[in-house]
């Protein structure tokens, strides 16, 4: 199973949600009826078309939903309730860290039929004021890296630099330690200032707070700046 990890800078909490939901992606939006009212309890379910597996969660009174800590991949999202046709949007792509929003418009009808949307849902971060950029698996194996190492491609993302210790290692007096491995600089900020998480905990050296250990290139899924 491929991992995946993210790089995240100046990160002042790190709270067990927080931190899981940095490895994972969420759906959310506004389930309404063809007259623009809210429609509450419609049962709203992101299904992986990969595995099978589903997570199911409810609209509340406002109609919003949030199906949250999704890993990343290819979806189909549904919607039903009692009155109204099935509603079902895929396939859906979700990425590491990503907020995606899928709004839903419920038809009068029986649930027995269906109305669906093919294709993928606008990528607009609507629901997150972040920046991040994500590098997926195409990149990750298709682009030469001489180093076989992860995070050499955070060079890919706008406004990172790579440290002059980078690659070389944590050395000997260092008990084998790799943290240089992830001396690099994002958006001006100092060597040292991001946390770096590999599905959902920290793998960084409290002392440096640099990462302590490389996954293997070819275990990583993708990842997030």
């Amino acid at each position: 199973m491929k991992s995946t990890f993210a790089l995240i800078a100046f990160l002042l909490a790190a709270a067990t949600l927080t931190t899981l939901r940095a490895q994972t992606a969420e759906v959310t939006g506004t389930v309404i009826d063809s007259s623009g009212a809210a429609v509450p309890g419609a049962l709203v379910t992101a299904k992986d078309l990969a595995t099978g597996a589903v997570v199911s969660t409810k609209s509340n009174a406002s109609g919003d939903y949030t199906v949250p800590y999704l890993k990343p991949a290819v979806y189909q999202v549904s919607c039903q309730v009692t009155g109204f046709k099935r509603f079902a949007q895929g396939p859906i792509t979700l990425q590491v860290n990503q907020v995606l929003e899928v709004n839903v418009t419920l038809q009068p009808g029986e649930v027995s039929q269906n109305v669906t949307v093919s294709g993928e849902a606008a990528p607009l971060a609507t629901e997150s004021a972040s920046l991040s950029q994500v590098v997926t698996t195409r990149s990750i194996e298709g682009l030469p890296l001489n180093v076989r190492d992860p995070f050499g491609l955070v060079a890919l993302t706008p406004g990172a630099v790579m440290g002059s210790n980078f690659g070389v290692g944590g050395g000997t007096s260092d008990f084998g330690r790799v943290w240089y491995n992830s001396d690099f600089y994002i958006g001006g900020g100092s060597s040292g200032s991001q946390d770096v998480m590999l599905d959902g905990a920290p793998i960084v050296v409290g002392d440096f707070n640099k990462a302590i250990m490389n996954p293997p290139l070819d275990s990583v899924q993708e990842f997030s700046v």
